[in-house]
C-alpha cells in the first residue's frame, strides 16, 4: 500500500507543478487544443498538487488516514464518468481520453484495494487497543442503579443482553419480547440487565416506552463490554443482506416498532448471556442483527443452544460448553 502511495504523491506532485507552470502543455502534447482556459488548468493543477500531498501524508500510516484515499478514490471514479458524458456530447475529443487513462483509470484498483483493506481493520477494530478482560469489565461500568454486572449476578441469576443501537427495529422488538416475560422470569428468580449504546437521559426515555426503565441498563458508549464478551461488527454484506431488511421492515411498519437513526455503533452485534455469579453460565451469539430468540428456552437451557422459533429458522451459532466459564 505504501508504494502505491508514493508513486501517486509523485505523479499528482508532479503533474500538479506542470498544470501550474506551463498550462495546457499535456493537451498540446496530444495534439488537440486545450477545453479549458489557462486559469482552469491552473487550478486544476493546484487540485493535483493539493492531492499529491494528501498522499505523501497517508503513505506515511496508509490504514490510518484512509479516508484521504477514500476521497482520491471518489475522484477517480467520477473523472471517468464525466469524460464519456462530454465526449459523447462532442465537446470533449475522444484522444484526451489518455490523460483520463493516466489521472484516474489506473489509480481505481490499487485505492480500491487500499479502501477495502482498512474497512476490513475497521470492522475487525485493530485499530483499537486489546478489549478488557471480561472479569475486569463486568466491574468497571456500573448501571444508572448503581450496581455493577457482577454485583446483579451475585444477587440472583441475572439474563444480560447487549442491544444494537436504539433506533433498530429488532432492538425495539427485544425489549417489547422481553416485557412480555419479564414476569415469568422474574418469577423464576432471573435477573435482567441490558447493555446499550445510548447516553442517559436518551436511553431512560427509550427504555421507558416499553416499561423497562427500572430495570439495570449500562451505557457502554466505548463497547468496552461488548468487546469484553466477544461481541463483534459485521460487515456491510451482512448488514444489508435481503432477509434481514425483509425482516426488518415487517417488524417496523407491521410490528409497529418503527425505525431510527443510529445511536451507537450500527455495525456491532447483539448478544446473549445468563449470568451468575460474575460467570457466564451460558452464551447466545446472534449469527445476524435480524435473529429473534426465544430467551425463556434459553434460560431453561442456556448451554443447549436455541431450538427454532416462530418466526426465525435456527441457525449454526456457538455456545459456550461448559456451564460455567471464568473470563
Amino acid at each position: 500500500m505504501r508504494p502505491v502511495l508514493v508513486a501517486a504523491a509523485v505523479y499528482h506532485l508532479l503533474w500538479g507543478a506542470l498544470g501550474v507552470l506551463f498550462p495546457g502543455r499535456p493537451f498540446e502534447w496530444l495534439g488537440i487544443e486545450s477545453p479549458l482556459d489557462p486559469m482552469d488548468q491552473q487550478s486544476l493543477g493546484l487540485t493535483m498538487a493539493c492531492f499529491g500531498i494528501g498522499f505523501a501524508a497517508a503513505a506515511l500510516r496508509p490504514l490510518q488516514h484512509w479516508p484521504v484515499v477514500f476521497i482520491a478514490l471518489a475522484r477517480k471514479v467520477l473523472g471517468p464518468v464525466v469524460f464519456l458524458g462530454a465526449a459523447l456530447e462532442g465537446s470533449v475529443p475522444w484522444v484526451a481520453g489518455a490523460v483520463i487513462l493516466f489521472d484516474d483509470l489506473i489509480w481505481i484498483a490499487p485505492f480500491a484495494l487500499i479502501v477495502r483493506t482498512a474497512y476490513r481493520d475497521h470492522v475487525a477494530e485493530r485499530d483499537r487497543p486489546r478489549p478488557l478482560p471480561r472479569d475486569r469489565a463486568i466491574l468497571k461500568h456500573m448501571s444508572q442503579r448503581g450496581y455493577t454486572l457482577a454485583e446483579l449476578s451475585e444477587l440472583r441469576l441475572t439474563l444480560t443482553l447487549f442491544l444494537r443501537h436504539t433506533g433498530c427495529a429488532f432492538c425495539r422488538e427485544a425489549l417489547d419480547d422481553i416485557r412480555m416475560i419479564r414476569e415469568e422470569l422474574e418469577t423464576q428468580g432471573v435477573g435482567l440487565a441490558f447493555v446499550h449504546m445510548t447516553p442517559e437521559p436518551e436511553a431512560e426515555e427509550f427504555f421507558a416506552r416499553f416499561g423497562l426503565a427500572d430495570i439495570d441498563r449500562f451505557a457502554d458508549l466505548d463497547c468496552e463490554l461488548y468487546r469484553a464478551f466477544g461481541l463483534p461488527r459485521v460487515g456491510l454484506g451482512e448488514l444489508f443482506a435481503p432477509s434481514g431488511w425483509l425482516r426488518g421492515l415487517r417488524v417496523a411498519v407491521l410490528g409497529g416498532h418503527g425505525l431510527g437513526g443510529p445511536a451507537g455503533d450500527a455495525l456491532r452485534m447483539p448478544g446473549m448471556f445468563l449470568m451468575d455469579n460474575g460467570l457466564v453460565a451460558g452464551a447466545y451469539l446472534y449469527s445476524g442483527p435480524a435473529e429473534r430468540p426465544d430467551y425463556l428456552e434459553f434460560v431453561r437451557s442456556p448451554s443447549s443452544g436455541l431450538p427454532g422459533g416462530t418466526g426465525y429458522q435456527a441457525p449454526a451459532r456457538r455456545v459456550l460448553a461448559e456451564p460455567r466459564i471464568a473470563s
